[in-house]
């Protein structure tokens, strides 16, 4: 098992902020349409 270089974790975190900030605004559109 390899552990996992800092380039991967950095590049995992911003992954992870990205889809966390489109989940948001994804809430917010629906919130809108209703």
């Amino acid at each position: 098992l390899r552990l996992l270089s800092v380039e991967d974790k950095t590049i995992a975190e911003a992954l992870a902020n990205v889809s966390e900030e489109q989940g948001r605004s994804a809430e917010k559109s629906a919130k809108e349409l209703i």
